[in-house]
């Protein structure tokens, strides 16, 4: 680099620099403060401090990268709008910063590496960008750290081309963390998947994510909307009092002490040892056990909540006493011999009111699902009933449901078998046993516009 009036600057000078391209600006080995530096170009920073005592100004799309245990950049007053920082092998960067904002596609800060520090212990805002599949992405790896720990707040706002966007915060590997300790609320208000919805111009989950024993520093947050929590790690979800259209995706054993209220969120349990102590609400979403135990019995209201048990576990819902499906199609499914769902005091189930809704129950391969409570099952004529349905389904050796006190079954808009939804006609509700499954009946003595398919034990010696 030649420098201007063939001299290195020094604390006094106002330094601008500006490189045509994608080429970096290497700098090794320095000892250096400078008073500002307007920076339009990519830099490296290779061994070496520099302090920059005023304004740090980097054009947006241009990346700062500092790398080596010996390398430190800093600045108490710096504008990184839609820049990329990454700080590796030890290096460490401190910045003044209170807000930064993404201008620029997608943007990624990251620290990598034991002892790589990237710091901005006065950042109280960061906002993403408003055009389609924007990221404002911070990542922690192989004992990298990112330290945030006056961030209190953070909004993925409905502006522009929401589609594909997220802000999303990822430490992986032992000794990688992300500091914010000072988070309550974090909210994506047009969620809706994972994986990258820029492909198809869609919705897409904010995120946290811990992986292989990585550690994101909370303590204080309590409301999560739109966001994706993923879990093999550490992760203070203590204080979390509701999680609204997100996701759960668990892999350690951890308290969710305070959780009350889960809608139109997704539960995935791959680990036993999950506790919801308080959780009285979970409503639309679903909610898969894959083998691992877990007590639901302080919920009142799963309303539109699929639910899937397997592996050979029992989930109870005492207090769960009626349902109304709220959310599309709703399904309620054991599968595996000893996978058992039982809602003992269930007395009253409703299907939605929209085209093409159906509520279905499966016992598959030995599962079993307990209703034994239910006395009069109605699929009425309110709203769209065309392609509705409620249906029974036990198919497979020791697939069992249990319908011992149902008395009468009546689907009042019913009139064909398979998928009315296509075609937009009635739909048969159904009493379905195959492969030697069993509803178990005893009651039933009216049924009106049930399809029943028999083969295996389905008791209809009351049938009228």
């Amino acid at each position: 680099m030649n420098w201007d009036n063939d001299r290195v600057p020094v604390e006094v000078d106002d330094v601008s620099v500006t490189l045509i391209g994608n080429e970096p600006l290497v700098l090794q080995n320095l000892g250096n403060a400078i008073q500002s530096l307007r920076l339009d170009a990519h830099l490296e920073l290779r061994g070496g401090t520099l302090s920059i005592l005023g304004d740090l100004d980097v054009q947006a799309g241009r990346r700062l990268n500092i790398v080596g245990e010996n390398s430190i950049l800093s600045s108490d007053r710096a504008t990184l709008n839609g820049v990329d920082i990454l700080v590796s092998a030890g290096g460490n960067a401190h910045f003044g910063s209170s807000d930064a904002v993404n201008t620029n596609g997608d943007m990624l800060w990251q620290a990598s590496g034991v002892g790589s520090v990237l710091s901005l212990p006065h950042l109280t805002s960061i906002q993403n960008g408003t055009e389609l599949g924007q990221d404002f992405r911070f990542k922690a790896l192989d004992g990298g750290r990112i330290q945030l720990p006056q961030i209190d707040h953070i909004v993925e706002p409905l502006r522009g081309n929401s589609n594909g966007r997220s802000i999303a915060f990822e430490a992986r590997g032992p000794g990688s963390t992300i500091d914010l300790s000072l988070l309550s609320s974090f909210e994506d208000l047009h969620a809706g998947g994972l994986g990258d919805g820029y492909q198809d111009k869609s919705p897409q989950y904010s995120e946290l994510v811990v992986a292989d024993g990585g550690t994101i520093q909370l303590g204080q947050l309590r409301s999560a909307r739109g966001v994706a929590i993923s879990l093999d790690g550490t992760l203070d979800v203590s204080t979390l009092e509701e999680l609204i259209d997100g996701h759960l995706n668990i892999h350690s054993a951890v308290a969710f002490s305070r959780l009350s209220t889960i809608d139109g969120s997704d539960l995935d349990l791959h680990v036993a040892g999950v506790t919801l102590p308080v959780l009285t609400t979970a409503t639309n979403g679903w909610l898969k056990t894959n083998g691992n135990a877990v007590d639901l019995s302080t919920l009142t209201n799963i309303n539109g909540r699929d639910l899937y048990v397997s592996g050979g576990i029992q989930v109870d819902l005492p207090q769960i006493t009626e349902v109304v499906n709220t959310d599309g199609d709703m399904l309620w499914q054991t599968s595996g011999v000893g996978s058992v769902l039982s809602l003992p005091h269930l007395t009253s189930f409703q299907n939605g009111t929209e085209l093409g809704q159906d509520f279905r129950f499966k016992a598959l391969e030995g599962g079993r699902i307990q209703l034994s409570q239910i006395d009069h099952i109605v699929e009425p004529l309110r709203g769209n009933s065309n392609g509705r349905s409620i249906a029974f389904e036990a198919r497979g050796p020791g697939s069992t449901i249990d319908l011992s006190l149902l008395s009468s079954f009546e689907d009042l808009h019913a009139g064909g078998l398979g998928d009315g939804y296509q075609d937009k006609s009635p739909q048969y509700s159904e009493l379905v046993v195959a492969d030697g499954g069993t509803i178990q009946l005893g009651q039933l003595r009216s049924a009106r516009g049930v399809a029943i398919s028999l083969d295996g034990t389905l008791d209809v010696s009351t049938l009228e």
